[in-house]
């Protein structure tokens, strides 16, 4: 579901620096003169000015099963039209890039989509990105094919994939469409009678998967399963609502029993009886401990010692994430829930009381129980055993722990407005979002590998 950064802006330091670097391109040239001063000083300000808002991630779903095979990472609010300015989408590109590298993302079983300008495919950056997972995204011109492919080659023969956007096909670039493994198209019902035309005139798309981008409304997704589109980008699935699947009530019961049990301090051996009984929370608890280790002195191997090394508070947090992850056919749902957890807690860490903290991430995650149980949350939160602070936050938008829920919301509902707002109230600066935001979709990925 994505996931996305707030209120980035480039360090106006940063910023002067890439700018001279543009102005500059011989290292041997002279200093800076003031009038080349003054024009990186213009372009640093346009960058500044035109490269705030969210840096996103919208994720795309295979339909018939609901799955998420992977995700794009977008610069500027979704109705955002691109720069006009070349150089400035050069630049943008380069920001998108310098966050996805800093966020040091591990390696995941999902795909990274990242759309680029032509030029930005020489930028040394690429480097730094894990290739197997990446699929480049571009928007080819048919009069610079030959210089294109050529590029295109060296980025796959180092493990890079292609996705080919809202092209119009021409005979120069038919070699582009067999190295491509991805083509999508913006769809609407505006646009739907001049994409048929194009798909049945491309060559090559045997074997292709073909994406429909934008996908706001359901009369959009039908347009486009008219025309055999099976993977689906937009704001209508950004809802789960949109995207539920049955859930097994018996088994989701069974862990909320086990997760009352741990909140109200039962010894570690009853706790281990009872988890004797259930091998499958067993094995999914050292799964998510060891993709979650810091170093070997954190790896745990078997159930004693994982309770003895993580404490009631600890099982309890990880009993939230096994809940999420058992729902059938949810990926989208657990991710939602365990990023706005731990932005939750992220949040909370600045300003309260360390001991004050722990129940902070379950706050998060059982903020999305309503779309787990397909119930009213105040329904829902009856059957747990929770702190009156949980309780007042989930219940009544109350108490110590509201103002870092509502941030969290705002961030996975993509509220620009509302995050610079909480944000203020959390006494959290716009960047410092940014930085969190990066360390919990980090978080989340390490979990889900």
């Amino acid at each position: 579901m994505f996931s996305r950064l707030f209120g980035f802006r480039s360090d106006p330091s940063e910023a002067m620096f890439q700018a001279e670097q543009m102005f500059s391109s011989n290292e041997d040239e002279l200093p800076f003169s003031s009038y080349r001063m003054e024009a990186a000083t213009d372009f640093t300000q346009t960058v500044l000015s035109s490269s705030t808002g969210m840096i996103r991630r919208e994720n795309i779903y295979y339909q018939p099963t609901g799955e998420v095979i992977g995700h794009e990472v977008l610069l500027g609010n979704r109705d955002d039209a691109a720069p006009k300015n070349a150089a400035l989408r050069s630049t943008q590109d380069e920001l998108l890039l310098k966050n996805i590298v800093c966020s040091g993302e591990p390696p995941s079983k999902k795909l990274t989509f990242i759309r680029l300008e032509m030029e930005s495919l020489h930028h040394p950056l690429l480097s730094d990105l894990n290739a197997s997972k990446t699929v480049l995204a571009i928007q080819p011109d048919p009069n610079h094919a030959d210089k294109l492919m050529s590029r295109c080659r060296e980025l796959k023969s180092a493990g890079f994939r292609f996705a080919l956007d809202d092209f119009t096909y021409s005979p120069g670039l038919y070699p582009l469409l067999g190295l491509a493994e991805y083509v999508r198209f913006n769809i609407t019902r505006k646009s739907i009678l001049d994409t048929g035309p194009h798909l049945l005139d491309m060559p090559r798309l045997s074997g292709k998967t073909l994406i429909a981008r934008n996908i706001h409304d359901e009369e959009d997704r039908k347009a486009a399963s008219r025309l055999s589109f099976r993977h689906f980008q937009g704001s209508l699935f950004e809802d789960t609502a949109n995207i539920q699947q049955p859930t097994s009530g018996l088994r989701l019961m069974r862990i909320i029993l086990l997760m009352n049990l741990v909140r109200n301090r039962a010894e570690f051996s009853a706790i281990e009886v009872a988890l004797k009984n259930e091998g499958d929370i067993a094995g999914r608890l050292l799964k998510y401990l060891y993709a979650s280790a810091s170093g070997p002195e954190d790896i745990v191997t078997c159930i004693s010692d994982a309770l003895v090394h993580i404490g009631h508070d600890g099982f309890h947090r990880w009993l939230c994430v096994i809940l999420f992850g058992s729902a059938e056919n949810q990926d989208t749902l657990l991710e939602n829930a365990t990023l706005r957890g731990r932005l939750t807690e992220l949040f909370g860490q600045r300003i309260l009381p360390a001991e004050d903290c722990s129940p902070l991430f379950v706050t998060g995650m059982l903020s999305c129980a309503d779309k787990l149980f397909n119930a009213p949350l105040s329904t829902v939160i009856g059957n747990f055993s929770l702190s009156p602070l949980v309780e007042q936050a989930l219940l009544f938008n109350g108490g110590a722990y509201s103002k870092f829920l509502k941030l969290a919301i705002a961030c996975t509902d993509q509220n620009e407005e509302q995050v610079r707002l909480l944000a203020k109230k959390c006494e959290i600066s716009p960047e410092l979002v940014n930085t969190l935001y990066v360390k919990a979709l980090v978080w989340v990925n390490q979990i889900e590998r």
